[in-house]
């Protein structure tokens, strides 16, 4: 399972004055309590207008680096910006490819693998969760298709899910649960990620959709989730799901701590 920490939006305001004050002391905290919560990644989300900055990119994922020990995932990076950077990382990113045209998808993916990155793949579109029949749309099967066929290792190779709120589509969290059971079933689909927050989007409770969601996904075969790991309810639920499904360590070889292990254990 993996966890991308999610914090780091400039959509926010905080993060974006952050980056703009160049505030490395902000960077330098949320990179520790991200790895202390059990974090995999960092995950770097920029909106255009951070992005339109070469310096301010440069800037960020340079002292993102250079706070803590956590590998970067970047999403929302225009594909020249990207390139730019690869040769600059320390560890093999998790590059977010969501929002690309597929020309300028496939067209990454062979660079990527010279540099051993990982990369979520936009699964969604025609429709939403594949046709019924094969399992995958038309552009995520081509996109797969080029992924294997760049070098990528199939291990390295995820499938993002795009969902819709519930407020708009109330049967998405259902499709999403009916399309991750299918694709793990195959044996033979990417290893699949999402975002919960996208699912309660607009929705009361919101908390609630959200670990209700994550104990469904996990069981069905969820392989990794955008999210804030700080959120103790939550990462709690998280780690007490892949125990009960038998996908992590046995509960009493599992390393909990204060908060977070009595609300795992209550969970349970």
């Amino acid at each position: 399972m993996l966890i991308i920490a999610d914090r780091i939006d400039s959509g926010r305001k905080h993060v974006a004055h952050a980056i703009a004050s160049r505030n490395k002391r902000f960077l330098r905290s949320e990179s520790q309590a991200q790895a202390q919560a059990g974090a995999d990644y960092m995950g770097l989300k920029l909106s255009p207008t951070i992005t339109s900055s070469g310096p301010a990119v440069a800037w960020l994922i340079d002292n993102a680096q250079q706070a803590g020990d956590l590998p970067l995932c970047l999403s929302g990076i225009d594909p020249q910006t990207i390139l730019g950077v690869l040769p600059d990382l320390e560890a093999p990113p998790l590059v977010d490819l969501s929002g690309l045209a597929e020309e300028e998808a496939v067209e990454m993916m062979g660079l990527l693998a010279e540099r051993r990155a990982r990369v979520a793949l936009p699964l969604g579109g025609d429709p939403p969760f594949g046709d019924g029949k094969s399992g995958l749309g038309r552009t995520a099967g081509r996109l797969l298709s080029s992924a294997a066929g760049s070098g990528l290792a199939r291990e390295d190779i995820f499938g993002r899910l795009a969902l819709e709120p519930l407020a708009l589509s109330p049967q998405s969290g259902r499709e999403a649960i009916r399309f991750i059971a299918e694709m793990a079933g195959s044996g033979s689909g990417p290893g699949l990620i999402c975002r919960p927050s996208d699912l309660s989007r607009g929705g009361r409770d919101r908390a609630l959709i959200e670990q209700a969601f994550v104990a469904a996904a996990v069981a069905a075969g969820l392989q990794g989730v955008f999210m804030d790991p700080t959120e103790v309810r939550l990462m709690g639920l998280l780690r007490a799901s892949l125990m009960i499904n038998g996908d992590g360590p046995a509960v009493d070889e599992f390393e909990f701590n204060g908060e977070l292990q009595s609300e795992a254990l209550r969970i349970i």
